[in-house]
């Protein structure tokens, strides 16, 4: 409740703000939601890396050829830093016959512009434990104990968490409960509701 009003009556500043974005994104794309204007997206979590070849990209993309047939769009979550992001990301999409609507979520690059409304991606620097954006302001801070810590947007840094507990966190501001949502279980990617996570 603290991170989203002040005095619990009046939203921060920083969520006027984004408030503010959201109603221009709206207006500027003809009062139509994302979801009017994208159709039903179905969010896949994926835990492993999806540059590499595994069982696992595999099934993801198989279940992502399903969904588009369809007529159901889909997002991958995923929790990788890596360095030739944009270029591995265009390499994926090129070479295996993947949904052109299909959407790509990486945490990092969602912390380094988490106000953006345009697949424009950041390219990220990491100088001395923090990750810099395109803008070269540092958003993501890794301490020597494997913590991390995020900055907000009054440049305020957050408490130190596991990888664990950041990409949960994560995920519960990303997710919502309406959304469909599928992770790897039993060899498979399988529906859970969005409390469950």
């Amino acid at each position: 409740m603290d991170e989203y009003v002040d005095d619990r009556d009046h939203f921060t500043l920083s969520i006027h703000k984004q408030i503010a974005k959201s109603l221009t994104d709206f207006v500027r794309h003809g009062y139509q939601s994302p979801t009017q204007r994208f159709g039903e997206t179905i969010k896949f979590i994926f835990p492993d890396n999806l540059f590499e070849d595994s069982k696992i990209r595999q099934s993801l993309f198989s279940e992502i050829r399903k969904q588009s047939l369809q007529g159901k769009r889909a997002e991958i979550l995923w929790f990788v830093l890596d360095k030739n992001y944009q270029e591995n990301l265009d390499d994926l999409l090129s070479k295996n016959r993947l949904p052109t609507d299909l959407k790509v979520t990486n945490v990092y690059q969602y912390y380094a512009a988490p106000l953006r409304y345009t697949s424009e991606l950041d390219e990220l620097s990491l100088k001395e434990g923090e990750l810099f954006n395109s803008n070269n302001v540092p958003f993501i801070r890794f301490s020597k104990e494997n913590q991390i810590s995020v900055k907000d947007f009054d440049d305020n840094w957050s408490d130190a968490m596991t990888s664990e507990q950041f990409n949960k966190l994560w995920l519960k501001h990303y997710i919502s409960l309406k959304d469909q949502v599928y992770i790897w279980l039993n060899d498979q990617f399988g529906q859970v509701k969005p409390l469950e996570i």
